[in-house]
């Protein structure tokens, strides 16, 4: 049986279905996607940038409430319009979503801020390739470095996915389910542009097939228990 994650909570701003209160890990968080609407756009919990929903993403069971599905060949995303709170740029934050691939395809975008269509804006992008997960970024909107999980995926089953930038300690990293996270120096920063954000796509395509639950950004990197508490969180309190 899973463990239930027992934490503080804080009732900032709730919007959409679920609990009624916000466990501690997302109470600085800059923004929480729930994913657990029926249907149309994806709500933010906490920052209110609502994502808007491209070519009708659907719903299904989820691991903390609902989930939303997209089916890769109908192109349906969430779309996020260009906010500062999400940008890269010479700073510490971090990305998450977990995911349940319905099929494990190639060029899968995630969680990203990259887009190449009309111009290099590159900045952030968590994508599924094949069988790992990568998370990527660019120093300048063109060149781009990565990490890759070394959990190798399979479909049918859920992973939580958490990647950073870390500023401070100039590195970036990935952990899948809670494995030691994989790292690499990187020293350049994260390039910073004006397009949107977007959630199961990048470049408003290469769209994924699968369950999207608990997508967030911070503005920081999540220590080891912060990770860990995300990897356990089964409920709201």
């Amino acid at each position: 049986m899973p463990r239930r994650l027992r934490v503080a909570s804080t009732s900032i701003r709730r919007r959409g279905g679920g609990g009624g209160g916000i466990p501690e890990l997302y109470v600085d968080a800059t923004s929480l996607w729930k994913m657990d609407e029926a249907s149309g756009d994806a709500l933010d919990a906490i920052g209110g940038q609502d994502g808007t929903d491209v070519d009708t993403v659907g719903s299904a069971a989820g691991l903390v409430d609902g989930a939303r599905l997209m089916v890769k060949t109908s192109g349906e995303y969430f779309s996020i319009p260009d906010s500062t709170d999400l940008k890269g740029g010479n700073k510490d934050f971090t990305v998450a979503c977990m995911f349940y691939p319905v099929t494990v395809t190639s060029d899968t975008g995630l969680f990203s801020r990259w887009q190449v269509s009309g111009g290099n804006y590159r900045e952030w992008a968590l994508y599924l390739n094949s069988s790992a997960f990568t998370w990527y970024v660019s120093s300048n909107g063109s060149l781009s470095s990565s990490v890759t999980s070394a959990v190798s995926v399979t479909s049918g089953s859920w992973y939580k996915i958490v990647s950073w930038h870390d500023e401070t300690n100039q590195k970036i990293g990935i952990s899948v389910n809670d494995e030691t996270p994989v790292l690499l120096a990187y020293t350049a920063g994260v390039y910073s542009s004006v397009q949107e954000t977007e959630i199961g796509a990048y470049n408003a395509g290469s769209t994924a097939n699968g369950r999207f639950d608990q997508v967030a950004h911070w503005n920081r990197v999540l220590s080891a228990a912060d990770i860990t508490s995300y990897n356990d969180l089964t409920a709201y309190p």
